[in-house]
């Protein structure tokens, strides 16, 4: 079920100080335990069998709250602790709770996440989400270092986790989405995690909302798993064959949106022969012809064969995302591949500064090591 927010219209954004404070929600998510429960398992792989498996461990109080808010599962009204259930009616007004037969409510397929000391509203996890959280996020998050005190951009924010994170340091944030849905579920986060004083969300392409302004931060998690062209393109974005179509377009508007002394911060992906990103000459070009120093960490490089799991793994996402059949999908990623006479995907983190032109590659990546993003 797509979640359905009508309830936020433009003018409660425009006058937040009259809005509901959910933040209450958050107040009454730690009081109960529910972080403390979502908490001990790995946010690097959010896993719905294990908060299953684990839901009769938590006291009885606490298992309608996990039913609703992480098990996507209906619950009787009565039988959330009053505290949150006080704010039941607030929430069916904004979106974030559905009223159902029988006294009974649930969540419009929303997830609600402690993510390193912010409340996150996100989709359920599950193949190609459309409010997306998952593990390139949290590389994202590990890395990010925004300017304390300045003013920050995060493009493609989803819902709004880094933007949110930002929040914490920053003096201000804009954070901006092209998927209207996404953008009004990163503004119900902004209130979440009560930092909506200082983000403003922007729903638009890239720097279109925020043309002519300059920031000391940039962070963005864009669309990044290569795909070929050969498919349709998916509903939540178009990474391109290198997986570098909406990574290029942010290096190219970066000059125009760095302040002197800034610093942008992307992770992306795209392939390899094993040892280097097929992305190293355009980026060296972008830096020498917008004058931005760019440093790439290459992360990892994982073989993308057929046969391997990783093949099949990927193949897997691209017939979901493009509704056609396994033959079909298999051969536009072979050919993909061969095209380019790449065997790898590889994981990278940029870092970019106003500069000399200058381009490093930094290949911290370890031979057979599972996972994409950490050593």
């Amino acid at each position: 079920m797509e979640p359905d927010f009508q309830g936020v219209d433009s003018e409660c954004r425009e006058r937040d100080e009259d809005c509901f404070d959910l933040g209450l929600l958050a107040d009454g998510l730690a009081r109960s335990g529910y972080g403390e429960f979502v908490a001990n398992f790995d946010p690097l792989v959010p896993r719905p069998n294990a908060w299953r498996a684990n839901r009769e461990s938590i006291p009885v109080s606490l298992r309608p709250v996990v039913d609703l808010f992480l098990m996507n599962e209906p619950v009787e009204a009565d039988a959330i602790p009053a505290s949150l259930r006080a704010l039941l009616p607030a929430l069916t007004d904004i979106g974030l709770i559905i009223a159902l037969a029988g006294n009974r409510i649930a969540t419009p397929g929303l997830v609600i996440l402690p993510v390193w000391g912010n409340w996150l509203v996100c989709e359920r996890p599950g193949p190609n989400p459309a409010f997306y959280f998952g593990e390139d996020s949290i590389a994202l998050l590990a890395r990010m270092l925004p300017r304390s005190g300045g003013d920050c951009l995060d493009l493609c924010t989803g819902p709004g986790l880094h933007a949110v994170h930002c929040a914490r340091f920053a003096r201000s944030v804009a954070a901006v989405e092209i998927d209207a849905t996404a953008a009004r579920l990163a503004w119900i986060n902004a209130r979440l995690n009560r930092v909506a004083d200082r983000l403003d969300v922007f729903h638009g392409d890239l720097y279109q909302p925020v043309e002519g302004r300059r920031f000391d931060t940039i962070v963005a998690n864009p669309p990044l798993l290569p795909y070929p062209d050969a498919l349709p393109a998916p509903r939540v974005g178009y990474a391109g064959p290198d997986g570098f179509r909406i990574i290029g377009r942010i290096l190219e508007g970066l000059p125009h949106a760095l302040r002197d002394g800034g610093a942008a911060q992307i992770i992306g992906m795209t392939l390899s022969d094993g040892r280097l990103p097929v992305i190293v000459d355009r980026l060296d070009g972008i830096a020498k012809e917008s004058d931005m120093a760019i440093r790439c960490s290459a992360l990892s490089h994982q073989r993308l064969m057929p046969d391997d799991a990783y093949f099949d793994l990927v193949a897997g996402s691209m017939m979901h995302v493009s509704g056609r059949g396994a033959s079909l999908v298999e051969d536009a990623l072979r050919t993909m591949l061969a095209s380019q006479k790449c065997s790898h995907l590889c994981t990278f983190f940029l870092h970019v500064v106003p500069g000399n032109g200058r381009f490093d590659l930094v290949d911290v990546s370890q031979p057979d090591r599972p996972g994409f993003w950490y050593i």
